[in-house]
């Protein structure tokens, strides 16, 4: 939105995309325990700017059409929320009867 140093910057998508901004704004809420949802923005270019708080840290989702990109600004590291598992870790799977168990991959 505005100029300022952001300690974490991500490019979602080299393109502006509503449906990409709407998905990484969705991810956000569905990963990250604690996040506040705040204001959204709304740019006369069509831009839109998601801003929410994390343990009094702001992050912005940005659908930037001058610039031509979605990003995710950050002055807290989301990285740890959207890291793949250890895949060595146990795991919970489903067999063939719908039953739940845990399993190792090998």
């Amino acid at each position: 939105m505005g100029k300022r140093e952001w300690k974490f910057e991500h490019l979602i998508c080299d393109q502006a995309d509503g449906e990409v901004f709407k998905r990484q704004c969705a991810a956000l809420e569905a990963n990250i325990p604690g996040l506040k949802k705040g204001k959204l923005y709304q740019d006369v270019d069509g831009s839109d700017y998601q801003i929410y708080t994390l343990k009094g840290a702001e992050i912005e989702v940005g659908n930037d059409t001058y610039l031509d990109h979605v990003t995710v600004l950050s002055d807290v590291d989301l990285l740890p929320y959207f890291q793949q598992p250890n895949p060595a870790a146990p795991r919970k799977q489903v067999n063939r009867n719908g039953a739940a168990r845990s399993a190792r991959v090998r």
